[in-house]
């Protein structure tokens, strides 16, 4: 496994006002990792700052071994693809339309899809289950199968890493395991780095490589889950009505 993903004594927070400081992270290759923290812990906060859609206050992260922000735009987009929460607008394309738009920083100007990259709008809808539906629209899919397009654009970006921000957030139950296991899957069978942030801490903690913890007093470990479970994780909810329980692999109430 090499280290894809390099972050240095990074601040970050908006308008030069840093919310988190300290963060020293690393991302190898080949690996899901699962991002955990309450609510207003800064998730999101830093993974706009590692997607380069927000200027760190202070500290550096490095891709490859090059600066972020060292990266031209186009450059960036080879790197780095995003699968957003928000639900998509796009009802007006088919599947193969949207992930088609992932191979866009490689066609040029005039944005046209040479044989090539068709081969690779069809091969990232294969690999994400989703290829019956690639003359659809948008707008005709279930939230399970949006969120697949959505993945397989990423696919098709062809970029080492992938960031997602909640990515089973509008799934029931099962869905959400079956995508976090798709994602397991395609990160050691792709060698794609991909990494999520989550609300669903037991199938992260059963199914990701790394986790990423925000901690109650600002700072960000990293670790396996095995390691995370028995030490940091129970720290997550100090203080709340709930408690881990390493066994069961879950968050318990506790009985008053």
């Amino acid at each position: 496994m090499s280290k894809l993903l390099d972050i240095r004594d990074l601040a970050i927070g908006y308008r030069n006002h840093a919310v988190l400081k300290g963060i020293n992270l690393t991302l190898g290759t080949g690996e899901l990792t699962s991002l955990l923290g309450s609510n207003g812990a800064g998730k999101s906060t830093l993974l706009r700052t590692i997607a380069g859609t927000l200027a760190p206050v202070s500290g550096e992260i490095q891709v490859n071994g090059k600066p972020l922000r060292s990266l031209s735009a186009q450059s960036l987009a080879k790197v780095i693809a995003i699968v957003n929460t928000e639900r998509t607008m796009a009802g007006c394309l088919t599947v193969r339309e949207l992930v088609g738009l992932g191979r866009h920083p490689f066609t040029g100007f005039m944005g046209q899809l040479s044989h090539e990259d068709k081969e690779r709008v069809e091969q990232a809808m294969r690999q994400v289950g989703i290829e019956h539906k690639a003359a659809c629209s948008m707008a005709s899919l279930s939230d399970g199968e949006r969120q697949k397009a959505m993945i397989a654009k990423a696919l098709a970006q062809d970029t080492p890493l992938i960031l997602m921000d909640e990515p089973t957030a509008f799934l029931d139950a099962a869905s959400r395991i079956e995508m976090m296991s798709l994602l397991a899957s395609l990160a050691h069978e792709q060698g794609k780095s991909i990494l999520l942030s989550t609300h669903d801490i037991a199938p992260a903690v059963s199914l990701s490589d790394r986790l990423w913890l925000m901690m109650p007093d600002g700072s960000v470990a990293q670790g396996t889950p095995a390691a995370m479970a028995a030490t940091a994780l129970p720290s997550i909810f100090a203080g709340r009505s709930v408690t881990w329980d390493n066994a069961a692999g879950d968050f318990r109430a506790i009985k008053h």
